[in-house]
């Protein structure tokens, strides 16, 4: 198994981890009615974020990528959803 390390722009991994966190467990909060995927994802984020590891595991970017549907949010996705799938994103780049 490869593992990717997080990228310089994003130098502090436990401060962007807590801030997903805490944007995935609002999105699946409030979309996960209509978008049951966003309940997984945020138990996904809670898992990761947890990880003492400084790397993601590609099975974790690889979970990651599934339930954004590649990081692409539905057309009428809020500011919230944007932001998440966004900084998911920016982890894997």
């Amino acid at each position: 198994m490869h593992n990717c390390s997080i990228p310089e722009p994003i130098a502090d991994r436990a401060a962007e981890l807590s801030r997903l966190r805490l944007l995935a467990r609002k999105v699946a909060l409030v979309h996960g009615g209509h978008h049951p995927a966003m309940k997984e994802l945020a138990t996904a984020v809670d898992r990761i974020a947890d990880a003492p590891q400084t790397t993601i595991a590609d099975s974790d970017h690889a979970q990651l990528h599934q339930l954004t549907a590649a990081y692409t949010p539905w057309p009428e996705a809020c500011g919230s959803v944007r932001a998440l799938f966004a900084g998911l994103h920016a982890l894997r780049s």
